[in-house]
């Protein structure tokens, strides 16, 4: 039996003061999806490190209040290489963001949205479990 591939994705929820959940829509590609800010890892990079450099590439925040591990899951989605599908394990961190800090998109196709906790939780169902979804579903603002 093959063993199961992985790779790691470090993601952020980001709850503006109205407890709205951030979320990017990707539609530079011949796709368009939504998911929360993150990426994967890059060798040689620690969690934390990881999550600071997609935070500002993806929506070009530098300085953040607070990072604290929210839930571990597994993706819905796998990651298609030369050798076949990889799972693709996602560590979500809450993240409170300095304030000051504004969310604006970092890379060309992304858009952000700020939606409620339901809503984001709708929207990111395809690529998330449902414990991780109902989880988001019920934040309180």
């Amino acid at each position: 039996m093959a063993e199961q591939l992985f790779q790691v994705g470090v993601k952020a929820l980001v709850r503006d003061a109205e407890g709205r959940v951030l979320l990017v829509c990707e539609t530079a590609h011949d796709y368009s999806y939504w998911d929360v800010p993150g990426g994967r890892m890059e060798p040689g990079e620690d969690l934390l490190a990881t999550l600071t450099r997609e935070l500002h590439e993806e929506i070009k925040v530098d300085d953040i209040d607070e990072a604290r591990q929210f839930m571990t899951v597994l993706s819905n989605k796998q990651i298609q290489t030369e050798s076949g599908p990889v799972a693709l394990l996602l560590i979500i961190y809450e993240v409170k963001l300095n304030r000051g800090q504004k969310p604006i998109p970092g890379e060309e196709g992304l858009s952000l949205v700020w939606h409620n906790p339901r809503e984001a939780a709708s929207l990111l169902a395809e690529k998330y479990p449902e414990e991780f979804c109902r989880t988001v579903a019920v934040l309180a603002t």
